[in-house]
């Protein structure tokens, strides 16, 4: 993968250098799950889904795909700072990072939650990605 760059490696790369973000989380960002001992306010990342494109001649080498940002917290309001400080990051930017071109992501849904077994607030993002690698 030298000289690659994935698009989870560029959503990563795009939250932890942005400095509202980092103020909160700072490198706290993890695929699937956040791991146990972690500090918080902490998020968890996942593809939900991807739509695979076609044009007349067969497949397109633009891809959307669909990911979940799954922000915790020990307050509710710091898990909606996080989120804010996420939104104003992710929605609508366009540009290169490292050899993935992104065409737009799209803050699709918000919706706030509550983890029983942690005892964590949660917030939650659906973001819809527009990209070639």
């Amino acid at each position: 993968m030298a000289g690659e760059t994935t698009i989870e490696s560029a959503l990563y790369t795009l939250i932890t250098s942005d400095s509202r973000v980092a103020a909160l989380i700072s490198d706290r960002i993890y695929p699937l799950l956040v791991p146990d001992k972690t500090a918080f306010p902490s998020v968890a990342y996942q593809q939900i889904s991807e739509v695979p494109m076609k044009t007349h001649t067969g497949p397109d080498d633009l891809r959307h795909e669909r990911y979940q940002l799954t922000i915790h917290a020990s307050d509710y309001d710091t898990a909606r700072a996080v989120r804010r400080a996420l939104s104003n990051c992710l929605d609508g930017y366009v540009g290169d990072v490292g050899s993935v071109s992104i065409k737009e992501i799209q803050v699709q849904n918000e919706y706030d939650g509550f983890d029983l077994d942690s005892d964590l607030s949660t917030v939650r993002m659906d973001l819809i990605v527009h990209f070639e690698e």
